[in-house]
């Protein structure tokens, strides 16, 4: 692996063939590489995000059932540049197309084109200023517990600021107290309960109205 110029505690690297990455501290033995999504991940994806419940149930903009054509239309579009910033999935074991896609930590503009979408779908997303991006995770049960999300959200921040981006939002289910851990505690965010809100959760997870919580970032 060959590295690139970089300032911070998460420099970014490249493979040989030149594609980015970040290494995520993490417990787990295998090694956590944060990096692009790539065609091959379509597969990965659909498995997890269509057959893990614990997964779907708490992503509201995640269509139920999920199959491989929606994993193949959302990196289809994250490789265009037009929706969320590039650097946005998790891998273990290799940054490259060999290393096994296990899930996802993005940060969304308020110029995605996958925002607009899904206001014009009726999903309630942040409110963001130019500059901003709201920040989204997810990681399948078997992964969790060795602070892999908590690096990963840290690595992301560090990156998102070098490359311009000046505020970052992030909305999680009260309920959900996994997600809601990776934040509470972390140095430099702020909870925001003025923001707090509701929403109607989609009938196929569940249904039902929940409360979302609301932190920013201020470095």
């Amino acid at each position: 692996m060959e590295s690139q110029k970089s300032e911070g505690a998460y420099p970014v690297l490249h493979t040989q063939s030149g594609k980015p990455y970040i290494a995520i501290p993490a417990t787990s033995e295998i090694p956590i590489y944060l990096t692009e999504l790539y065609e091959s991940d379509a597969p990965a994806s659909a498995h997890i995000l269509g057959s893990i419940p614990e997964v779907y149930n708490h992503l509201i903009s995640i269509p139920h059932p999920y199959t491989i054509d929606d994993a193949t239309w959302w990196i289809s579009l994250q490789r265009t540049g037009k929706s969320n910033l590039p650097l946005q999935a998790l891998r273990a074991g290799s940054p490259d197309e060999n290393g096994e896609f296990i899930g996802s930590v993005s940060l969304m503009p308020a110029s995605s084109e996958t925002l607009e979408k899904m206001k014009e779908k009726g999903v309630q997303r942040a409110d963001l200023a130019d500059g901003e991006c709201e920040l989204g995770y997810w990681l399948p049960p078997g992964w969790r517990g060795r602070g892999i999300m908590r690096g990963a959200v840290k690595a992301l921040l560090e990156w998102g600021g070098s490359v311009g981006v000046k505020g970052v939002v992030i909305r999680v289910l009260e309920e959900n107290r996994g997600s809601r851990g990776v934040v509470e505690g972390m140095s430099g965010w702020r909870r925001c309960e003025g923001e707090d809100g509701w929403v109607d959760w989609p009938e196929s997870k569940g249904g039902g109205r929940k409360r979302l919580w609301v932190w920013r970032w201020e470095g």
